[in-house]
């Protein structure tokens, strides 16, 4: 299964429904939005982010199947809804796995504190070569 976030950038969907969602994202809060969204297809406690967003996709997915087939059935505000709390829901997928890798516990903090301190009277040399995740490393 393909990474929810990265299904995102494959979407190809009118320039009007896509700019009616952003319009709505400025309106999203996660609490009420994503129960609205989920309604009938989730109940109980609101799924995290990542889970929250793989539910919206296939959801979206139904959607945009009805709007291509031009089915009675399907309703611009709501598609408009769940494609808003499917944006919202990859900032924060997004967020959260930027965090997982930034300079204060990313890779490059794991490496630094792996190494073993310099024995006494040795400069800390080591950690002054590991540069955060990210940045720019300079040539010696």
């Amino acid at each position: 299964m393909r990474h929810p976030v990265s299904a995102i950038h494959s979407l190809r969907r009118p320039r009007l429904l896509v700019s009616a969602a952003r319009f709505a994202l400025t309106d999203y809060q996660r609490e009420i939005s994503l129960r609205l969204a989920l309604r009938g297809h989730h109940d109980g406690a609101l799924p995290g982010p990542a889970d929250a967003l793989a539910l919206l996709l296939e959801i979206e997915a139904g959607l945009d199947a009805l709007r291509r087939g031009r089915d009675a059935a399907w309703r611009p505000a709501r598609h408009v809804m769940v494609l808003s709390a499917v944006m919202a829901e990859a900032r924060l997928v997004d967020a959260a796995e930027q965090a997982k890798t930034s300079a204060w516990g990313g890779p490059a903090q794991v490496r630094a504190e792996a190494v073993a301190p310099p024995p006494p009277g040795q400069p800390d040399a080591i950690f002054a070569a590991v540069p955060p995740h990210g940045a720019p490393v300079a040539a010696p």
